[in-house]
């Protein structure tokens, strides 16, 4: 089954996810859980369909055994299914207009409380500058949807603090996290994590920047990110701009950048199982594993082809990370290699 097209109704009508929900099982947890882990964008239609079904569940529960019981059942699914297309609309997004028609209150009291502020001296930016805190001391991935859109699934063990301040979209991490930022005109995105700010517009990265560790790690996925010390910034030319499948690793003892190729294997959230494209090679030319190696991690591998046009590989990389790839074909040839951002080197001679 295609489950990452489904909406909320069509996880609800699904007999496979009904079973599930009303009597899960170790079998069908880990199911779903693997994938949540796998497309946790699909987390608010999932959820949305799991309270579709246990509220229908209450109402049989309650009625079960009658005629009336089931008649009301029916009568309720009836009118889901043939109500005018306005009134399923009014009763889909009535949580959102319910929470909108909040916001604009909210707004409303904001407006007139920092007129407020504004006349009795009291910094406007106060209460904006506190933020919100997203702690995930759980054993799995948190995946949150901040104010302002983005997503960011925050590493076991680790905590986010976000607020909107002058302009500017700031979180502070400690731990990991991985961040799809949406777009905002006029806004950046800063996240300082480790002494490390990283200053976006619209991309997808992967930042770690654990206490215990000695580096600070910033991963491009997507897009286009600055990364600077959080103290100099823009000083002493401590700041470089990295590009998709590029890192920056910050180390704290000697306060210095360097940049690097980023394995996308890493990248994803905390526990999403990649997809590889098939790597099992019997006697392939080894411009062919190359090509594969180019097309699905956007590098481009520089050899020479006069010296290497009859090397052959009979080799199974479909489980490898690319450096541990990179690592594998450069044993079975005997030539080394060098990376250069991204840019992949192996050294000018033939294969042994």
């Amino acid at each position: 089954m295609d489950y990452y097209q489904y909406k909320a109704e069509d996880f609800a009508s699904e007999d496979y996810f009904k079973n599930w929900v009303n009597a899960p099982d170790p079998e069908s947890d880990r199911f779903w859980s693997d994938f949540l882990k796998e497309f946790p964008e699909k987390y608010y239609d999932f959820h949305e369909g799991r309270r579709l079904v246990e509220s229908l569940s209450a109402v049989y529960e309650s009625s079960a055994g009658t005629e009336e019981g089931s008649a009301r059942i029916w009568e309720r699914l009836d009118r889901a299914i043939n109500e005018p297309p306005f009134y399923q609309l009014i009763r889909r997004f009535y949580p959102w207009l319910a929470a909108a028609c909040l916001l604009m209150a909210l707004g409303c009291f904001a407006y007139f409380y920092q007129g407020a502020q504004q006349r009795s001296g009291t910094p406007v930016n106060a209460v904006a500058a506190t933020g919100t805190t997203y702690d995930n001391p759980g054993n799995a991935t948190r995946l949150v949807r901040l104010p302002d859109g983005s997503e960011v699934s925050i590493d076991s063990g680790s905590r986010l603090e976000y607020r909107e301040i002058d302009g500017v979209r700031a979180a502070t991490l400690h731990g990991g996290a991985f961040f799809k930022v949406v777009r905002q005109a006029g806004k950046t995105f800063e996240v300082s994590a480790g002494g490390v700010k990283t200053t976006v517009l619209g991309t997808s990265f992967r930042i770690r920047a654990y206490d215990k560790d000695q580096n600070v790690t910033v991963e491009v996925r997507s897009g286009k990110v600055r990364v600077s010390h959080e103290r100099d910034e823009l000083q002493k030319g401590n700041s470089i701009v990295l590009a998709p499948n590029q890192k920056a690793v910050f180390s704290k003892e000697s306060q210095s950048f360097r940049k690097d190729v980023a394995d996308p294997d890493s990248m994803f959230p905390e526990g999403t199982e990649v997809r590889n494209a098939i790597y099992i090679f019997d006697d392939a030319p080894v411009e062919k594993v190359f090509e594969a190696i180019e097309s699905q991690y956007d590098v481009e591998i520089i050899y020479d082809r006069t010296l290497m046009k009859d090397c052959r590989l009979k080799i199974n990389l479909e489980d490898e990370s690319l450096n541990r790839k990179l690592d594998v074909i450069s044993l079975a040839l005997g030539i080394a290699y060098e990376k250069n951002g991204r840019k992949i080197v192996f050294e000018k001679r033939g294969c042994q």
